[in-house]
């Protein structure tokens, strides 16, 4: 049970299945839990803003190939067992898409997800939670609803935080649990103080689903927020919640100097901005956390490897505008 005043937690947002299926394994007491925005997921949508007002290249609607590429780097390279993603094309008032319809095909049968009813860009580009149901089974899944609020002349939250809680399975047994919740915040670095007032509001938001609802129970310390939070921790522009999230029993796992950019930007194309992050719940004694206890590392990893020889602009044009971060989760006995 937690005695700190606010609620512990980790942010960290097509067919040929068979190809898929048999992936090498990861060490077996970790699975990687990832995050990443996979740049207007749509079918038919074509990509590149904002780099193509400023000279960059428009990029065509993904192609198959393209999509197998995407299932394959989730499945083979990155080995996510749970992921949150980002710009997600979803169906009006629904929570289904034909592109994670695609894309779970792709996968495997064994790969399910939640997409959100709520999202920007006129309301198709959604949160998502993916998952491979041979190593996570969902508990409890919800749409953190919360009533449109405007700083800086932007909704907080146009796009709804997605929470699900997970347990983690071994050989078909039932180890440790944790919550996951995806992120997308505003678009726009300078965006300080709409930022720190989402992040203030979602706190406030689970601090009232501890203990009341099953996605959160009262002694649940393990729990994961995950995506693209649109602001850089290390830049002029300071959002105050990168300091609020790395004290006491917070820890931001992205060092100054030794973090990656995680945004592609600028004409050419190369390393931007860091802007996807993780942060997580620490073991103190306060209670039980995530790191030092599931989690061994104090950073999370970027995917630069997924760059082709240093590559940009094939990468983007394949992937993303984005790379994807995860952290690799001890699967163990629960103790919470």
């Amino acid at each position: 049970m937690l005695s700190h005043p606010f609620v512990r937690f980790v942010v960290i947002a097509a067919v040929g299945a068979a190809s898929y299926i048999a992936s090498p394994a990861l060490a077996e007491d970790c699975y990687n839990v990832a995050s990443w925005n996979l740049e207007h997921f749509g079918f038919g949508k074509s990509r590149g803003f904002p780099e193509n007002t400023d000279g960059g290249p428009s990029y065509e609607a993904r192609t198959p190939a393209q999509r197998n590429a995407i299932a394959d780097a989730i499945q083979n390279k990155i080995q996510a067992r749970l992921l949150i993603l980002n710009e997600i094309n979803g169906v009006r008032n629904k929570r289904t898409s034909k592109e994670l319809d695609e894309l779970t095909k792709r996968l495997g049968t064994e790969w399910k997800y939640f997409i959100g009813l709520k999202g920007g860009r006129g309301g198709s580009q959604r949160v998502a939670l993916l998952w491979n149901t041979r190593y996570v089974k969902p508990l409890a899944l919800k749409e953190i609803y919360i009533k449109e609020s405007k700083v800086g002349g932007a909704d907080i939250f146009n796009r709804d935080p997605l929470a699900g809680r997970f347990v983690f399975l071994k050989n078909g047994n039932r180890m440790n649990d944790l919550v996951v919740v995806g992120l997308h915040l505003a678009s726009g670095q300078r965006k300080t103080k709409n930022h720190d007032a989402a992040m203030k509001r979602l706190r406030g938001e689970l601090r009232a689903l501890r203990g009341r609802d099953r996605l959160l129970p009262k002694d649940e310390d393990d729990i994961i927020l995950a995506g693209d939070l649109n602001a850089n921790a290390f830049d002029q522009y300071r959002e105050r919640f990168f300091k609020d999230f790395n004290r006491g029993n917070w820890r931001v796992l992205a060092k100054k100097g030794a973090y990656s950019a995680t945004r592609l930007a600028g004409v050419p194309l190369n390393y931007g901005s860091p802007i996807d992050y993780i942060i997580a719940t620490t073991k103190s004694g306060h209670g039980n956390g995530l790191v030092g206890e599931e989690l061994p590392y104090k950073q999370a990893k970027v995917w630069r490897s997924l760059i082709p020889d240093g590559n940009f602009d094939k990468f983007r044009r394949i992937y993303s505008d984005h790379l994807p971060v995860s952290v690799c989760v001890r699967v163990v006995a629960d103790n919470d």
